[in-house]
């Protein structure tokens, strides 16, 4: 390990392969060509975020450009061979990169270790590892009143609701949460859109599963909750108390099948300036009168097209860039990792310590997780085993940025791959939990 730690580093000084200078140089004189590319390569990869397909394009470009007599120098122009392999998005950071290392370099005296501006990403929550939804119900028709202690995490759809069953007055709301550990702390939120989507097969304008005003406005609020609640507990009598600070109002429905969009960015930013704070929100009538309906697709929906979704927009996370003399960025790192990868619930996060080629053996709860090897030049295996092995164990992996790159679900003894064979090299976060329960692990990519 520390011989490719070493040979890493002679390559990148001899090879002073530098976006700054706007192209890539090939020096062969004492290190194998292949492996000056398969640096480069790594480099490109780490700053761009290359696909292993790119990866691919890009070394047999460099290779032809090394094995090329005629290249000026042995220089290959970064602009005119890569560029055209670039995504627009990897092609604005690739602008970025080169302008900062551009202002960089004027000052020779600025300090080695630099802090620079942050770039631009998209987070898409959209499935039941991510968002928490549960329908609460109360219905006052004798002999149906304990549907208000009765949970209903596997609901259909999202609603708020005032109705009647059998003549007698019924009430619907949803609570709801989305987990945000994807994002990194100190994150600046651009925008975050909520997503509902009405069942297209409910038309009618008085279906108490539609959209429906039979008796006035059905505008609904949206609310911080403010204290913990259990998607697998909570009901319309134990349900969480909310505030009316911030609150959202949502106008009433314009037609019955309408598929709405609802920004509701302060709240994220909050929930990311302060992720313990993060309870979710409940939604309910701003007149629980019946007969008053909004009703859109939950996550348990059988109709995938129509289930929730947030999209968020944010800037982050900072790099810090080092420098040699001359101004040229020899190493970018991102500062984001283990105490910005915060559950909900929890209020730090344990980063164990990986050994090398080793199984590594943990308890969460009533069970244990294998997890070897780490480090791993591919998959990583998870190997669950006890005697209360939980049905549902959730997995989730990031990169060194904060992004998710993978995640799933553990629900057996049997050795099961955490797919890391795809990711480039670098440092990565598992985090496995369930429940309040939560292990986290750093994983290292060879």
């Amino acid at each position: 390990m520390e011989k490719k730690i070493l040979l890493i580093f002679i390559v990148l000084l001899c090879a002073k392969i530098s976006i700054n200078a706007q192209h890539i140089s090939i020096d062969s004189l004492r290190i194998p060509k292949q492996e000056v590319v398969t640096a480069q390569v790594a480099k490109l990869a780490h700053e761009l975020g290359l696909t292993k397909e790119q990866q691919r394009q890009a070394y047999n470009v460099l290779m032809r450009a090394a094995n090329n007599k005629n290249t000026p120098d042995n220089n290959l122009t970064f602009d005119h061979d890569l560029m055209k392999l670039l995504t627009s998005k990897q092609k604005q950071r690739f602008y970025k990169l080169r302008e900062w290392d551009k202002q960089n370099s004027i000052d020779k005296n600025t300090p080695s270790l630099k802090s620079v501006a942050t770039a631009q990403y998209t987070l898409t929550l959209n499935d039941t590892a991510v968002i928490k939804d549960v329908q609460l119900i109360k219905n006052n028709y004798p002999g149906n009143e304990n549907w208000a202690n009765k949970n209903y995490k596997t609901a259909t759809r999202l609603c708020a609701h005032a109705w009647t069953f059998h003549g007698y007055p019924m009430y619907r709301r949803t609570v709801m949460k989305f987990v945000l550990d994807a994002i990194p702390a100190n994150s600046q939120i651009v925008s975050a859109l909520l997503y509902f989507y009405s069942d297209p097969t409910i038309t009618s304008p008085s279906s108490a599963n539609g959209n429906s005003q039979l008796s006035g406005s059905n505008e609904f609020y949206i609310e911080k909750i403010t204290e913990s609640w259990g998607d697998n507990t909570v009901t319309w009598n134990n349900q969480p108390a909310s505030t009316v600070t911030d609150r959202i109002l949502v106008p009433a429905s314009t037609s019955t099948t309408e598929n709405i969009q609802i920004d509701i960015t302060d709240m994220v930013q909050q929930w990311v300036n302060q992720p313990d704070s993060n309870y979710g929100f409940k939604m309910f009538l701003k007149t629980e009168a019946r007969y008053r309906a909004r009703n859109y697709g939950s996550t348990d929906h059988p109709n995938t097209a129509i289930h929730p979704k947030l999209v968020i927009e944010y800037n982050g996370p900072s790099f810090k860039f080092t420098y040699d003399d001359s101004g040229n960025r020899t190493d970018r790192n991102v500062i984001i990792l283990a105490n910005n990868l915060k559950s909900a619930k929890s209020t730090s996060i344990n980063i164990e310590k990986p050994e090398l080629e080793k199984p590594i053996v943990s308890s969460i709860g009533g069970f244990t997780i294998t997890l070897f090897p780490n480090p791993t030049q591919g998959d990583v295996s998870l190997k669950l085993s006890g005697d209360s092995i939980p049905e549902r164990i959730i997995y989730k992996v990031f990169n060194a940025g904060g992004s998710m790159v993978c995640n799933g679900l553990l629900n057996s003894s049997t050795l099961q791959k955490v797919p890391l064979a795809s990711q480039p090299m670098g440092i990565y976060i598992l985090i496995v939990q369930y429940g309040d329960k939560t292990k986290t692990w750093k994983i290292i990519k060879k």
